[in-house]
């Protein structure tokens, strides 16, 4: 808790003086654990909000509010308009009902939702949030954008209210239009942040294990991200003090510009670093939003596939609870994806699902998780709401997975799962609607192995004194009506296929083999004279040989 403490002092907006001097904080705490440590500077594309205000023609009430990173400012008079509420004209389905107005809609503003309404016609969003206010980025684009990125960025103008205000706005609706001006500031600019890595020199130095997490936050942010950071340094530090038991080494990463440049610290590393983290980097581990006030749900971490497992057993080990997990999505820090790295958790703990439906907070989803609290982004984020007893579980659930990252012989990853995941939909087991990709020469229908009983159909095609398998199968592709059936028993087209993954010729050789849906990795080069496998492996020949029908084993 002294750590959260500690970073929890200042306000840390991206590439402030008070950010600069938490960044500094952390350095010397590593530098006293023994880590060799780097603090630099480089350009991202970040926006700090500022107040937002809205006033109805005609009345005096004032309804205050807060302005949306990477949205626009409103011209120094307002900008003026009708409101419009999003749910009354949607439900008279005009086509126009949105355009040259202001749109009210419930919920929190996201790139998506802004392009959307913009690409209705609307001149200004306001969103409704629970009875707090929420920060957030509306910016599309994932960390510094390009020139390109910039055209995706919003045109328009917008602010998040209250629902109490809401309630008050929708009344004056229904008793007619009525004209709202609203004024929002919002500063968007290039600018220099911080970035600070740290090596472990008594480890190995590679291959390593990133371990990382973002300072900058929203108002003091003692939660989201202060007891994240203080999880990161005390987690560093035992790895530190049992550097002789490492196999691999450990980096350390602290961003900026995850709130206010849409992840801008850790996608410009990934763009810097990337040939080092494709070649020595195994695994990314992100902290944030540790020992929440109530977050008592820890079986829904966000994993890939493949680190469910060591998910799993750090959880087990921690709290004897099964860990569930989701899919980990975009967010987080997860810069990492295109260069190859395995990924274990975003956040770790969350409320109760049950106790924060009527809040709008973070969530991910799942069956019981409920998001991070309803302080989360907002100026009521202080040290009160990190409770010290979850902070320890889930720093102790955060050493017991990097510890098995360090440590193992063999890296802690199952791809089973993961190839399960990205299985085509005609893999076994799978079996696509009929139909789906057929060509001439294909039944199109769903694969299914044809077995034939040994008795009746070997015996009825096998020249006589000739031993056959134990299985015959027609082509899983085309189902055996290719006129270019190899012909490997005299007689007739079935074919001693043993794997149920074997295709003829034809599928095989030509484009076919994807519209026949039962496909293997083809080989480089099939064996001089081969018209298909034979083995379960795929590699023999089936060409006949000889008078008596000896198979080449080439």
């Amino acid at each position: 808790m002294d750590s959260t403490r500690s970073i929890a002092r200042w306000v840390r907006l991206s590439g402030e003086p008070d950010e600069l001097a938490s960044f500094e904080w952390v350095k010397a705490r590593l530098e006293e654990y023994g880590f060799e440590t780097e603090l630099t500077h480089h350009r991202a594309y970040i926006s700090l909000p500022g107040p937002a205000v809205l006033r109805v023609a005609g009345h005096d009430r004032e309804v205050t509010g807060i302005s949306h990173a990477f949205a626009t400012s409103t011209p120094t008079g307002g900008l003026s308009g009708r409101l419009v509420d999003a749910r009354s004209a949607d439900a008279a389905g005009a086509a126009d009902a949105f355009a040259g107005k202001i749109v009210l809609v419930d919920g929190m503003a996201s790139g998506v939702s802004v392009r959307t309404w913009e690409d209705r016609g609307t001149i200004a969003q306001v969103h409704v949030h629970d009875d707090h206010l929420h920060e957030t980025s509306v910016s599309p684009v994932w960390g510094n954008p390009t020139e390109q990125g910039l055209e995706l960025m919003p045109r328009t103008p917008g602010l998040a209210i209250r629902r109490s205000d809401a309630a008050w706005l929708r009344e004056l609706m229904s008793g007619g239009p009525i004209e709202v001006t609203i004024h929002t500031e919002v500063l968007t600019e290039w600018r220099p942040i911080p970035l600070l890595t740290a090596a472990l020199p008594t480890a190995p130095a590679e291959p390593y294990v990133l371990l990382s997490s973002h300072i900058d936050s929203w108002y003091y942010g003692a939660m989201d991200n202060g007891s994240a950071n203080a999880t990161t340094l005390e987690v560093a530090r035992i790895l530190a003090e049992n550097a002789g038991e490492l196999r691999r080494g450990l980096r350390v990463a602290f961003w900026s510009g995850h709130s206010h440049g849409r992840f801008a610290g850790s996608a410009w590393y990934a763009d810097d670093r990337w040939l080092d983290l494709h070649e020595h980097c195994v695994a990314h581990v992100f902290v944030d939003s540790t020992g929440g006030k109530g977050a008592t749900v820890v079986t829904e971490a966000p994993v890939m596939p493949q680190t469910k497992g060591l998910a799993a057993a750090a959880v087990k080990a921690v709290t004897g609870e099964e860990f569930d997990g989701k899919r980990i999505g975009r967010f987080a820090d997860q810069s990492f994806y295109a260069i190859g790295l395995n990924s274990v958790f975003g956040t770790l703990s969350e409320q109760e699902a049950s106790g924060a439906s009527d809040t709008i907070s973070f969530k991910t989803g799942g069956k019981r998780a409920g998001g991070l609290g309803w302080w989360w982004h907002t100026p009521d984020d202080t040290v009160d709401k990190v409770d010290e007893a979850f902070l320890v579980r889930d720093t102790k659930i955060y050493l017991a997975a990097l510890h098995r990252l360090l440590t193992a012989p063999r890296l802690p990853f199952d791809y089973r799962p993961a190839i399960e995941e990205i299985a085509p939909p005609w893999a076994p087991g799978r079996r696509p609607p009929p139909g789906t990709w057929t060509r001439p020469g294909c039944s199109g229908t769903p694969p299914t192995l044809t077995r034939r009983s040994t008795a009746s159909t070997r015996r009825s095609t096998a020249p006589a004194g000739r031993r056959t398998r134990s299985r015959t199968a027609r082509c899983s592709g085309c189902r055996g009506t290719s006129s270019r059936w190899p012909s490997t028993r005299a007689g007739g087209s079935s074919v001693t296929w043993p794997s149920p993954w074997s295709r003829c010729r034809r599928c095989v050789t030509s484009s076919a083999w994807r519209v026949c849906r039962r496909t293997t990795p083809l080989p480089t080069r099939w064996p001089r004279g081969c018209t298909g496998p034979s083995t379960a492996s795929g590699s023999g020949c089936a060409t006949r040989r000889g008078s008596r029908g000896r198979r080449n084993r080439s």
